[in-house]
């Protein structure tokens, strides 16, 4: 059985958790199955995260599912709680691992249009959703290319280099050098002001 916890909080829907658990485990445990598709949401470590499984999953107890009842819609459930994160998580309480408490989690004011309107506002901000994570593969595959590029320009030079030899950084095109760093820039230390002393600070001097 997928067994949740606050490392499988991610973002978008989940298909799975890192660990699993058995029927007896289950037994044994104040956890149930909670249905696909319904919000979890972090009471402890990370405050106020939200995620949802394409599966059903069991939860810990540093997880809360909230099953909407039928005048809310799951989808506009989890946006106002993404939306609301940073406040939620402000609230949390605890000095070593902080968490919220469900009786705090109870009394949140929650605002609920009428549910055709929810499911609206839900549907702009999900295909929002979609363009985020679409730039986003675009940017980490750009990323990607520059590593290559990267990798290649400064070990390898242009296209063209036919001829490379062996140095201590390893084969470079005959035509390079590999001096030290030392040899072809300028070192300027830093230091930092006596703090007993106030008059050192504060100048014009950034």
């Amino acid at each position: 059985i997928p067994w949740a916890s606050v490392k499988d909080i991610t973002a978008g829907v989940r298909t799975g958790t890192q660990e699993s658990i058995s029927e007896e485990g289950l037994r044994g445990s104040s956890s149930s199955i909670v249905p696909a598709g319904t919000v979890v949401l972090a009471t402890r470590m990370a405050v106020g995260k939200t995620i949802r499984f394409a599966v059903d999953v069991a939860i810990n107890q540093d997880l809360k599912a909230l099953v909407p009842k039928p005048r809310m819609s799951a989808d506009f459930l989890q946006s106002w709680l993404h939306a609301h994160e940073s406040q939620i998580a402000a609230s949390a309480t605890g000095s070593t691992v902080k968490g919220i408490r469900v009786e705090y989690l109870k009394g949140i004011p929650v605002l609920l249009p009428p549910l055709p309107e929810q499911k609206k506002i839900a549907a702009i901000l999900s295909s929002v959703d979609e363009v985020i994570q679409a730039t986003q593969l675009v940017i980490d595959q750009t990323r990607r290319v520059k590593e290559g590029l990267l990798q290649d320009l400064l070990t390898r030079g242009l296209p063209g280099h036919t001829r490379f030899k062996q140095t201590e950084i390893g084969e470079i095109p005959e035509d390079w050098t590999a001096p030290l760093l030392d040899e072809v820039s300028h070192r300027g230390s830093g230091h930092t002001p006596d703090k007993k002393h106030p008059e050192y600070w504060g100048g014009d001097i950034k």
